[in-house]
This record gives structure tokens, C-alpha cells and sequence, in this order.
């Protein structure tokens, strides 16, 4: 783990999907990637809601095996109470709304930190921040400032990556590719408070 070096503590993020055995581990992967890139220290994981132990889907590890990430070592983790107030104690990262309600159904706390990866982008990209002096906090307000838990109801493409379990090897390329976008945007609007530890907790 790299600590902030100006002197504050690491900034933990936790992803989450359902069985973390599709989107979250490649996600956890390219998030990491793109952090590294923009100049962001960051360990990144995952885990899922439902299951543990298992092995991520075939078709997923080979798409994200054309994209150069080897998935064939992963196992799933079940997300719990405790790894959303340790490893997602400043960001909670859904790959679907049913995701954001789930760690909120945990965690009630959790809501003000937590939302989709297509939401966050979205959020922060239309809300500037001035958080040159790291002020993650103010960050994350103005991003969830006219949020309404209502939302979460029902699902909403606007918000979910699409779940390609069960479904053909295309349909694995096609989200590999869509959360390669959704991590290169998403690591180029994250504040920059030196170097963090980045935990990205999968929930498939």
C-alpha cells in the first residue's frame, strides 16, 4: 500500500457487481491499469454479492485476455459489511444500480459514497470540482448532491453495464470494452490527493 504523500491516508474504493466472475474482476483490472497511467498509486481488487470461490467466466477471461489482462488466477470474494467500511470507506463503485442498493441495504451509511460506475462518470464529468487541494469530500457532495435513493428501484441502462453472464462470447467483448472506456474516463476525473489505495471489490 502507498500512503498520500503529503501526509493524509489512502483512499479506498470498493467495486461491486453480482458473483464477481465478469464485469468487477475486469474492471478491477482496468481500473487499475488507468490509474497507473494518469499518474494514480492504487491498489485495486474486487468482489462480488453473491458466491465466493469461483472461477471468472471462460468467455470473460478471454476477452480480457485480448485486451492484455490475464484473469485466469482470480477467485470471487463476497462482499460484506466490514470490506464496505474498510476497503470502500471513501468510494463504493456499483456495476449496476441493484449493486448500489445492495451495499446500501448493508451499509446505510455507504450512500453518500456510493454509485455506479456510469453515474460516477456521468456525475463527474458534468460537475466540475475544483479538488486541487484534495478535498475528496466536497468532491463526492457535489457529485451525489441531487441524488434520490428512489432511483435504485428499477434497473436503467444509463446506469448498469450490461451483465454478459450467460450470454455468448460477444456479448464478453462488448462489456471489456465498455469498462475499458468507463475506467480510462473515470481515472482522469478522480481528484488527485497524491497516491491512494484503491479497492475495487467486484460483485460480478
Amino acid at each position: 500500500m502507498v500512503m498520500d504523500v503529503s501526509g493524509g491516508t489512502p483512499k479506498r474504493i470498493l467495486v461491486v457487481c453480482t458473483a464477481n466472475v465478469c464485469r468487477s474482476p475486469v474492471a478491477e483490472h482496468l481500473l487499475r491499469r488507468h490509474l497507473e497511467a494518469t499518474g494514480h498509486d492504487a491498489v485495486v481488487t474486487s468482489a462480488g454479492v453473491i458466491g465466493g470461490r469461483l472461477d471468472v467466466h471462460r468467455y470473460t477471461v478471454d476477452a480480457a485476455r485480448m485486451g492484455g489482462i490475464d484473469l485466469t488466477g482470480h477467485r470471487s470474494r463476497l462482499l460484506t459489511q466490514d470490506l464496505i467500511a474498510t476497503e470502500g470507506a471513501d468510494l463504493v463503485i456499483g456495476m449496476a444500480r441493484e449493486h448500489v442498493a445492495q451495499v446500501v441495504g448493508l451499509d446505510k451509511t455507504a450512500w453518500p459514497r456510493t454509485f455506479t460506475l456510469k453515474s460516477l462518470v456521468r456525475r463527474s464529468t458534468a460537475t466540475p470540482v475544483d479538488v486541487a487541494d484534495g478535498d475528496w469530500q466536497a468532491w463526492l457532495e457535489a457529485l451525489g448532491a441531487d441524488r434520490h435513493a428512489n432511483e435504485l428501484v428499477r434497473p436503467d441502462p444509463a446506469d448498469d453495464v450490461r451483465d454478459a453472464y450467460g450470454l455468448p462470447a460477444a456479448a464478453h467483448m462488448a462489456m471489456t470494452a465498455d469498462l475499458n472506456t468507463l475506467c480510462q474516463q473515470l481515472s482522469s476525473q478522480l481528484p488527485r490527493v497524491g497516491s491512494f489505495e484503491l479497492s475495487c471489490r467486484s460483485v460480478r
